[in-house]
């Protein structure tokens, strides 16, 4: 957990488990300690406390607000009624219950951060690969963007926002961001985007920087469906991003998307959801100076607009396992080029 509670709460970790007559697994829009949303009242639920068999009455506490006695038997998605929430915010708050068993001691504080609530709130730019003649379905190599920082002090916190008219993975200074596989996720992408937002602190350095973007086609223009129909909703992919540094004095730095990034493709030859994805190794390193690399070049800037970002509320799609081949074949290549 990020930070405590004010001492009038008991003084808990999230892994320890209460040893008194408290409610437990206190969630916030079904998820413990989510980065991001941006519903304006979250909804919070809890179990009630053990061989308590009904609710009477709870009781909400953040750092600032208390919600005092509520007579409710409610204990699934109870709206926070506490005050606005602004973007960014950091809340944590505590429940405790009253039930036939009597009066329950706090609960262990659940925290949760809000995300970029309004268009303004964005300051980077959408920005595409720069695309001449765009191959047919399933054959357009996946791209990379790329852009250096610097970065002059450690931060307290730092966050990054992003979302895709595509499929995308991001890596800081060479490491991925997260580990959740086919985002943004698949939605009306005209009315829809859903949005991620990253704890990337540890991935930080002081001095320079690289921040990389991988897209590909996945819904938003490859292949879907019976028929396997393109283009369904642009045929362009594009990337918008911004991290956002905060440092103990309280100022902040911001990355974002813009025309400073640069664009090549890379070893990702062709990427569809229904061809699969044709890798060529021999590209991965940046170091290689293989004719069919291209060099980099700038990106092209966008006119999307920044409206229709949510935060995803689908349920993470993982990689959870790994299968090893029973054995390797290299057709039309002799050894010794390998």
């Amino acid at each position: 957990m990020q930070a405590r509670l004010s001492n009038s709460f008991t003084e808990m970790s999230s892994s320890d488990e209460p040893d008194l007559y408290a409610p437990s697994r206190l969630r916030v829009e079904h998820l413990e300690e989510p980065f991001g949303i941006d519903v304006a009242r979250p909804r919070l639920s809890w179990w009630l406390p053990f061989c308590a068999r009904e609710q009477r009455a709870y009781r909400l506490r953040t750092n600032d607000w208390d919600s005092g006695r509520v007579e409710s038997d409610r204990h699934r998605l109870v709206e926070f009624t506490g005050p606005a929430l602004v973007s960014r915010q950091r809340v944590e708050c505590a429940v405790k219950v009253w039930t036939d068993k009597g009066e329950s001691e706090w609960s262990i504080p659940v925290g949760w951060e809000m995300g970029l609530l309004h268009p303004a709130d964005w300051t980077a730019q959408w920005i595409e690969p720069p695309e001449g003649t765009i191959p047919s379905a399933g054959k357009p190599p996946a791209w990379r963007l790329r852009h250096e920082f610097d970065m002059g002090q450690i931060p307290r916190n730092a966050r990054l926002y992003a979302t895709v008219h595509g499929l995308y993975e991001v890596y800081l200074n060479g490491s991925r961001i997260g580990d959740v596989e086919l985002t943004p996720g698949y939605t009306s992408y005209a009315k829809i985007l859903h949005t991620q937002t990253y704890d990337v602190l540890d991935l930080l350095r002081l001095g320079a920087n690289t921040i990389d973007a991988v897209l590909s086609d996945g819904w938003y223009r490859g292949q879907v469906g019976a028929f396997r129909q393109f283009n369904q909703y642009g045929d362009r992919v594009a990337f918008v991003a911004q991290l956002e540094l905060g440092f103990d004095d309280g100022s902040r730095q911001i990355v974002a998307t813009g025309d400073e990034w640069a664009a090549r493709t890379g070893a990702v030859l062709a990427a569809d959801l229904m061809q699969g994805v044709n890798v060529d190794f021999r590209l991965e390193d940046d170091k290689s100076s293989r004719p069919e690399r291209l060099p980099w070049t700038p990106v092209r800037i966008a006119d999307h607009d920044l409206t229709r970002p949510r935060a995803s509320p689908s349920p993470p799609v993982r990689c959870i396992d790994e299968v090893a081949p029973v054995a390797v074949e290299v057709c039309g290549l002799s050894a010794a080029r390998w």
